[in-house]
Protein backbone atom coordinates (compact mmCIF):
# COMPACT_ATOMS: atom_id res chain seq x y z
CA UNK A 1 0.00 0.00 0.00
CA UNK A 2 1.36 3.10 -0.99
CA UNK A 3 1.94 5.58 1.70
CA UNK A 4 -0.71 8.80 2.15
CA UNK A 5 0.81 11.51 0.90
CA UNK A 6 1.06 14.84 3.59
CA UNK A 7 2.17 17.33 1.57
CA UNK A 8 -0.95 18.52 -0.65
CA UNK A 9 -3.66 20.89 -0.93
CA UNK A 10 -7.42 20.71 -1.32
CA UNK A 11 -7.91 24.09 -3.28
CA UNK A 12 -6.14 27.13 -3.96
CA UNK A 13 -7.38 28.85 -0.85
CA UNK A 14 -5.91 26.21 0.91
CA UNK A 15 -2.64 26.36 -1.20
CA UNK A 16 -2.22 29.54 0.20
CA UNK A 17 -2.85 29.16 4.06
CA UNK A 18 0.13 26.16 3.71
CA UNK A 19 2.45 26.68 0.97
CA UNK A 20 2.18 30.54 -0.11
CA UNK A 21 4.92 31.67 2.28
CA UNK A 22 7.45 29.01 1.15
CA UNK A 23 6.47 29.47 -3.05
CA UNK A 24 7.53 33.10 -2.40
CA UNK A 25 10.51 32.00 -0.61
CA UNK A 26 11.80 28.96 -2.50
CA UNK A 27 10.18 29.53 -5.89
CA UNK A 28 9.80 32.92 -6.59
CA UNK A 29 10.89 32.72 -10.39
CA UNK A 30 8.39 29.91 -11.67
CA UNK A 31 5.72 32.23 -13.31
CA UNK A 32 3.60 29.47 -15.03
CA UNK A 33 1.35 26.70 -13.18
CA UNK A 34 3.09 23.88 -15.60
CA UNK A 35 6.72 24.78 -14.34
CA UNK A 36 5.34 25.55 -10.46
CA UNK A 37 4.27 22.24 -10.55
CA UNK A 38 6.90 20.34 -11.50
CA UNK A 39 9.02 22.19 -9.57
CA UNK A 40 6.83 21.36 -6.45
CA UNK A 41 7.03 17.54 -7.62
CA UNK A 42 10.60 17.23 -7.29
CA UNK A 43 10.92 19.04 -4.25
CA UNK A 44 12.11 17.14 -1.25
CA UNK A 45 9.77 16.36 0.11
CA UNK A 46 7.66 17.06 -2.58
CA UNK A 47 4.12 18.79 -2.09
CA UNK A 48 1.18 17.35 -4.93
CA UNK A 49 -0.95 19.79 -6.48
CA UNK A 50 -2.55 19.58 -10.01
CA UNK A 51 -2.17 22.35 -11.85
CA UNK A 52 -5.60 23.37 -12.43
CA UNK A 53 -5.56 24.26 -9.07
CA UNK A 54 -2.33 26.22 -9.34
CA UNK A 55 -3.63 27.89 -12.29
CA UNK A 56 -6.83 29.49 -10.06
CA UNK A 57 -4.07 30.17 -7.33
CA UNK A 58 -1.66 31.80 -9.93
CA UNK A 59 -5.03 34.16 -10.78
CA UNK A 60 -6.37 34.97 -7.02
CA UNK A 61 -2.50 35.00 -5.32
CA UNK A 62 0.18 35.41 -7.46
CA UNK A 63 0.86 38.60 -8.99
CA UNK A 64 3.53 40.10 -11.32
CA UNK A 65 5.51 42.81 -9.42
CA UNK A 66 4.24 45.89 -9.42
CA UNK A 67 0.69 44.63 -9.96
CA UNK A 68 -2.53 46.03 -8.30
CA UNK A 69 -5.20 43.51 -6.82
CA UNK A 70 -8.44 45.79 -6.00
CA UNK A 71 -11.08 43.80 -4.26
CA UNK A 72 -14.04 45.73 -5.18
CA UNK A 73 -15.78 47.78 -7.43
CA UNK A 74 -15.46 51.23 -5.62
CA UNK A 75 -11.49 50.37 -5.50
CA UNK A 76 -11.66 49.74 -9.01
CA UNK A 77 -13.13 53.13 -9.50
CA UNK A 78 -10.58 54.71 -7.83
CA UNK A 79 -7.53 52.83 -9.67
CA UNK A 80 -8.85 52.99 -12.94
CA UNK A 81 -11.96 55.41 -13.34
CA UNK A 82 -10.20 58.20 -15.56
CA UNK A 83 -9.74 55.13 -18.20
CA UNK A 84 -12.46 52.41 -17.90
CA UNK A 85 -15.17 54.23 -19.42
CA UNK A 86 -13.26 54.76 -23.04
CA UNK A 87 -12.75 50.59 -22.31
CA UNK A 88 -15.78 49.61 -21.30
CA UNK A 89 -17.08 51.31 -24.64
CA UNK A 90 -15.40 49.61 -26.91
CA UNK A 91 -16.36 45.94 -25.56
CA UNK A 92 -19.22 44.02 -23.60
CA UNK A 93 -16.94 41.18 -22.74
CA UNK A 94 -15.45 41.37 -19.11
CA UNK A 95 -13.02 39.02 -20.06
CA UNK A 96 -12.20 41.41 -22.82
CA UNK A 97 -11.18 44.30 -19.97
CA UNK A 98 -9.54 42.03 -17.61
CA UNK A 99 -6.83 41.20 -20.21
CA UNK A 100 -6.67 44.95 -20.89
CA UNK A 101 -6.21 46.07 -17.25
CA UNK A 102 -3.77 43.06 -16.84
CA UNK A 103 -1.76 44.73 -19.41
CA UNK A 104 -1.70 47.73 -18.38
CA UNK A 105 1.55 49.32 -16.45
CA UNK A 106 1.27 48.99 -13.98
CA UNK A 107 -0.72 45.78 -14.62
CA UNK A 108 -4.20 46.11 -12.47
CA UNK A 109 -5.82 42.59 -11.52
CA UNK A 110 -9.76 42.69 -11.09
CA UNK A 111 -11.88 39.31 -11.24
CA UNK A 112 -15.25 39.06 -13.16
CA UNK A 113 -17.49 39.89 -10.23
CA UNK A 114 -15.49 42.97 -9.78
CA UNK A 115 -16.01 44.08 -13.25
CA UNK A 116 -19.74 43.21 -13.81
CA UNK A 117 -20.33 45.37 -10.47
CA UNK A 118 -18.39 47.95 -11.46
CA UNK A 119 -20.24 48.21 -15.22
CA UNK A 120 -23.53 47.94 -13.38
CA UNK A 121 -22.58 50.60 -10.52
CA UNK A 122 -20.37 53.34 -12.90
CA UNK A 123 -20.44 52.83 -16.32
CA UNK A 124 -24.39 51.65 -15.79
CA UNK A 125 -24.83 50.16 -19.36
CA UNK A 126 -28.35 48.70 -19.73
CA UNK A 127 -27.86 45.28 -21.31
CA UNK A 128 -30.50 44.43 -24.51
CA UNK A 129 -30.41 40.19 -25.11
CA UNK A 130 -32.59 40.44 -28.58
CA UNK A 131 -33.02 42.24 -31.46
CA UNK A 132 -36.94 42.27 -30.91
CA UNK A 133 -35.66 44.44 -27.46
CA UNK A 134 -32.97 46.55 -29.54
CA UNK A 135 -35.76 47.73 -32.01
CA UNK A 136 -38.39 48.31 -29.24
CA UNK A 137 -36.31 50.16 -27.15
CA UNK A 138 -33.72 51.96 -29.38
CA UNK A 139 -34.41 51.02 -33.43
CA UNK A 140 -35.98 55.01 -34.26
CA UNK A 141 -32.62 56.62 -32.54
CA UNK A 142 -30.61 54.10 -34.44
CA UNK A 143 -32.44 54.79 -37.58
CA UNK A 144 -31.52 58.36 -36.96
CA UNK A 145 -28.12 58.30 -36.25
CA UNK A 146 -27.94 55.55 -39.36
CA UNK A 147 -29.59 58.49 -41.48
CA UNK A 148 -26.52 61.38 -40.90
CA UNK A 149 -24.32 58.74 -40.99
CA UNK A 150 -24.93 55.91 -43.41
CA UNK A 151 -24.94 51.86 -42.56
CA UNK A 152 -22.67 50.47 -40.11
CA UNK A 153 -21.55 47.38 -39.46
CA UNK A 154 -22.89 45.29 -36.56
CA UNK A 155 -19.61 45.22 -34.18
CA UNK A 156 -19.19 49.48 -34.88
CA UNK A 157 -22.94 49.50 -34.36
CA UNK A 158 -22.65 47.68 -30.85
CA UNK A 159 -19.46 50.12 -30.07
CA UNK A 160 -21.70 53.31 -30.88
CA UNK A 161 -24.37 52.02 -28.35
CA UNK A 162 -22.49 51.77 -25.86
CA UNK A 163 -20.34 54.71 -26.32
CA UNK A 164 -23.28 56.87 -26.67
CA UNK A 165 -26.51 55.65 -25.26
CA UNK A 166 -25.01 53.27 -22.75
CA UNK A 167 -26.60 50.62 -24.18
CA UNK A 168 -24.84 46.78 -23.89
CA UNK A 169 -26.18 44.85 -27.21
CA UNK A 170 -23.51 42.35 -28.37
CA UNK A 171 -22.62 42.20 -32.27
CA UNK A 172 -24.70 39.59 -32.86
CA UNK A 173 -27.65 40.88 -31.49
CA UNK A 174 -26.96 43.78 -33.56
CA UNK A 175 -26.36 41.57 -36.78
CA UNK A 176 -29.74 40.10 -36.23
CA UNK A 177 -31.09 43.51 -35.96
CA UNK A 178 -29.72 44.98 -39.04
CA UNK A 179 -30.73 41.27 -40.97
CA UNK A 180 -34.19 42.80 -40.30
CA UNK A 181 -37.02 45.33 -41.99
CA UNK A 182 -36.66 46.78 -38.75
CA UNK A 183 -33.29 48.33 -39.53
CA UNK A 184 -33.91 50.56 -42.18
CA UNK A 185 -37.80 51.12 -41.93
CA UNK A 186 -38.12 51.65 -45.35
CA UNK A 187 -35.52 54.34 -45.09
CA UNK A 188 -32.92 54.55 -48.06
CA UNK A 189 -29.79 54.66 -46.36
CA UNK A 190 -26.89 54.68 -48.81
CA UNK A 191 -25.73 56.11 -51.64
CA UNK A 192 -26.23 53.07 -53.78
CA UNK A 193 -29.45 52.57 -52.09
CA UNK A 194 -30.41 56.10 -53.75
CA UNK A 195 -28.92 55.65 -57.01
CA UNK A 196 -30.76 52.11 -57.47
CA UNK A 197 -34.28 53.38 -56.22
CA UNK A 198 -34.37 56.82 -57.65
CA UNK A 199 -31.46 57.60 -59.22
CA UNK A 200 -33.17 58.40 -62.74
CA UNK A 201 -35.84 60.21 -61.06
CA UNK A 202 -33.63 62.58 -59.64
CA UNK A 203 -31.67 63.50 -62.86
CA UNK A 204 -35.02 64.83 -63.73
CA UNK A 205 -35.12 68.74 -64.30
CA UNK A 206 -37.69 69.64 -62.02
CA UNK A 207 -35.05 68.46 -58.89
CA UNK A 208 -32.18 70.32 -61.08
CA UNK A 209 -32.14 73.12 -58.26
CA UNK A 210 -33.09 71.55 -55.17
CA UNK A 211 -29.58 69.91 -54.17
CA UNK A 212 -28.41 72.49 -52.18
CA UNK A 213 -27.99 72.89 -48.32
CA UNK A 214 -31.18 75.17 -48.10
CA UNK A 215 -33.53 73.39 -50.48
CA UNK A 216 -32.32 69.66 -49.58
CA UNK A 217 -34.75 69.03 -46.09
CA UNK A 218 -37.52 70.53 -48.00
CA UNK A 219 -36.87 68.20 -51.19
CA UNK A 220 -36.54 64.86 -48.38
CA UNK A 221 -39.93 65.80 -47.11
CA UNK A 222 -41.32 66.22 -50.29
CA UNK A 223 -40.41 62.72 -51.11
CA UNK A 224 -41.36 61.11 -48.10
CA UNK A 225 -44.98 62.65 -48.90
CA UNK A 226 -45.16 61.63 -52.12
CA UNK A 227 -46.55 58.08 -53.94
CA UNK A 228 -45.06 55.62 -53.28
CA UNK A 229 -43.64 57.32 -50.07
CA UNK A 230 -39.39 57.44 -50.24
CA UNK A 231 -37.51 57.64 -46.73
CA UNK A 232 -33.90 59.57 -46.99
CA UNK A 233 -32.10 61.67 -44.63
CA UNK A 234 -31.02 65.35 -45.94
CA UNK A 235 -27.60 64.94 -45.13
CA UNK A 236 -27.69 61.43 -47.60
CA UNK A 237 -29.27 63.92 -50.76
CA UNK A 238 -26.34 66.08 -49.99
CA UNK A 239 -23.68 63.26 -50.43
CA UNK A 240 -26.23 62.26 -53.14
CA UNK A 241 -25.69 65.62 -54.91
CA UNK A 242 -21.51 65.37 -53.93
CA UNK A 243 -21.27 62.53 -55.64
CA UNK A 244 -23.25 63.85 -58.84
CA UNK A 245 -26.09 61.58 -59.01
CA UNK A 246 -28.25 64.27 -60.14
CA UNK A 247 -25.65 65.73 -62.79
CA UNK A 248 -27.11 65.77 -66.34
Amino acid sequence: MAPKVKNHAANSEDFETRYGDLVAREFPDFTTAYTLQRALASRRPPIIVSEGMLKTWFDKYRLPAGAVKVADAAALQDQCGAILPALAARTSRVSDIMRELKNMTPAVYASHTVITRWLRTYFGVSPIYTAGDLELKWGARIREHLEETGPMAAAELSVWLRATLKVDASATTCQTWRSREWSTAGRLLSIVDIETAIGDRLRLAQYRDRFTEEAVRPLADSLAEGQPAVLIGGSLLIATMVREISSR
